[in-house]
């Protein structure tokens, strides 16, 4: 199987009643894990993520679980959130600042989350978890 085969497969995933089709979404991570280099899937996962923002796609999700399987992916994050924030991949920046092991590295991801909130693609959803997300941070 090849990278477009698998990018085919995830741009045909359904969602019915808001939430994507997760019994696919794991399919398609265990045909992703046998590719040749399967982290060069990252990009278009993220794309995939802000292409349909406005959806349920998972809590974290398969993709997520994939994705965050190594820490090679902080950069494509970040360029994901500065195009297009979405509730999920804010999810995963809230789940960087808890798991940061220094200040530096927490505040870094803190202002991830504000600026996510200033973005002008950024919907009200993920505009809301932004603030949920440093609410919550600010508690701790």
């Amino acid at each position: 199987m090849s990278i477009s085969e698998i990018l085919s497969e995830i741009s045909q995933i359904s969602f019915e009643y808001g939430e994507a089709d997760i019994q696919k979404m794991y399919e398609i991570c265990n045909r992703i894990e046998i590719l040749h280099n399967p982290r060069a899937i990252l990009p278009h996962l993220f794309s995939w993520f802000e292409k349909f923002s406005a959806y349920d796609v998972g809590s974290p999700g398969p993709f997520v679980h994939f994705i965050e399987g190594s820490n090679d992916y902080h950069e494509l994050l970040l360029e994901s959130i500065s195009k297009k924030p979405t509730v999920i991949t804010l999810w995963m920046v809230n789940r960087l600042v808890n798991s940061a092991v220094n200040s530096s590295d927490r505040d870094k991801w803190l202002q991830v989350l504000k600026a996510s909130f200033d973005n002008p693609l950024a919907d009200e959803d993920a505009r809301q978890s932004a603030i949920d997300f440093l609410t919550y941070q600010n508690t701790k």
